[in-house]
């Protein structure tokens, strides 16, 4: 579960800052508020844990996602 992933990241690289991006629509769209980036473009978390589904998500990928530039994206093989 993606739970596991933050709980993970808290445990083994604890001065990370980890976001869970998950949940109902509506849920989602109250966190899209919370996660984009400042004015400077930093956004307020290190590591974004979320799933597959949401990422190709039209109404995620499109008015959320692009607004980051990820170095990196990995995928649990499990989705």
């Amino acid at each position: 579960a993606l739970e596991n992933w933050v709980r993970e990241f808290q445990q083994w690289a604890p001065d990370l800052k980890v976001a869970l991006y998950h949940g109902a629509a509506k849920d989602r769209q109250h966190l899209r508020a919370q996660l984009l980036p400042n004015d400077q473009g930093i956004a307020p978390f290190d590591i974004l844990v979320t799933s597959y589904n949401i990422c190709i998500s039209k109404a995620d990928r499109v008015p959320f996602f692009k607004r980051f530039d990820f170095a990196y994206i990995v995928l649990d093989e499990a989705h």
